[in-house]
């Protein structure tokens, strides 16, 4: 074949070839992003686990699970209106005899939402209109479409949780429990008997955000 014909071949391969090795190093970076996030979201996990795996020893998996879907879909799913959420609040602080545990923790791994103990109500560091509408807030802006991908989501969760099974009580039935429910469709869950007996929570989740400009300010 003559230089000729040559030419215009290059012309055409070089091309076509940096298009590959441009496509594949795209792919690659993908790659190495791809499981850098699932690192991360990992260590996140981890580092949920341990800290209320130490704070409430008596956690279930249900009651994992049920924080994990409080701090990713937040309140949308349960409260219509401020107005019907001070009444409930103002109801349950009525027919609670002790209000123990902390002021607030984190629901999940997401840090979208935290769990503000009613005590707060209770001891006057903030009026309850003022609580049951910042928990209200809290409901807007939530993406609802979400929830499509929750069951991803907490499948993804499990490869994480279930190193720790050993320290969970009734993980294997829990596990089956929650799965059977999301082939349903179906999301949410109550905490655990053994939860509301060993810690009896009374809280209610405000969206960080909210949290940290409204709420944290009068807890210090």
């Amino acid at each position: 074949m003559s230089h000729k014909h040559l030419l215009p071949l290059a012309a055409i391969l070089c091309p076509l070839l940096l298009a590959c090795l441009c496509a594949s190093c795209r792919d690659s970076k993908s790659m190495v992003h791809s499981d850098s996030c699932r690192s991360l979201e990992r260590a996140k996990i981890e580092e949920h686990l341990s800290l209320i795996l130490k704070k409430y020893p008596k956690m279930t998996l249900a009651d994992i699970y049920k924080g994990a879907f409080q701090d990713y879909m937040g309140p949308a799913h349960i409260i219509p209106d401020s107005k019907t959420a001070l009444f409930y609040i103002e109801k349950e602080l009525q027919e609670a005899d002790t209000l123990p545990g902390d002021y607030y923790t984190p629901c999940g791994w997401y840090g979208n939402y935290r769990r503000v103990n009613l005590r707060i109500i209770k001891e006057g560091l903030i009026g309850a209109s003022d609580f049951a509408h910042a928990f209200a807030r809290g409901a807007t802006g939530v993406d609802s479409t979400r929830i499509a991908q929750w069951r991803d989501e907490w499948t993804k969760a499990m490869e994480t949780i279930s190193g720790r099974a050993s320290e969970i009580e009734g993980f294997s039935a829990d596990s089956a429990a929650i799965m059977e429910m999301l082939e349903k469709g179906e999301y949410v869950v109550h905490h655990s008997t053994l939860f509301n007996a060993a810690y009896r929570p009374h809280y209610r989740i405000i969206r960080e955000d909210i949290f940290e400009k409204e709420i944290l300010p009068l807890l210090k």
